[in-house]
């Protein structure tokens, strides 16, 4: 019984396959972290990859009786086809159909 708890007590001993897994796998993923690490602190920031000079303004306008996307379209077109302002009009507030509220604010495009 004695040759077995001396057995039993033996040194742990790793194969090749056992050390790559045991120390090879820890130190990849170590690598991986830095990378990704040093990508995410070193990656310049960017707020809009639009140029300034392009960007439109925008006027907040409360929906009356009577009006629609269309009669609205047109008294701001300035010269604009209607059909684009109403289409601006649309992606500006997020408006799936051109169905408005009496009481609704929407945001009017300004400029070209």
């Amino acid at each position: 019984m004695s040759a077995q708890v001396a057995a039993d007590c033996s040194p742990l001993r790793l194969t090749r396959r056992g050390r790559l897994l045991f120390l090879g796998l820890p130190l990849m993923l170590l690598a991986a972290l830095l990378v990704t690490m040093l990508g995410i602190f070193n990656s310049p920031a960017t707020a809009s990859t639009e140029n300034p000079s392009s960007a439109t303004s925008n006027v907040s306008y409360t929906v009356r009786p009577g009006d629609t996307v269309w009669t609205v379209a047109e008294v701001i077109a300035d010269g604009r086809d209607t059909r684009d302002v109403v289409q601006a009009m649309m992606d500006l507030n997020d408006l799936e159909t051109s169905v408005i509220q009496v009481g609704q604010q929407l945001f009017l495009p300004t400029g070209d």
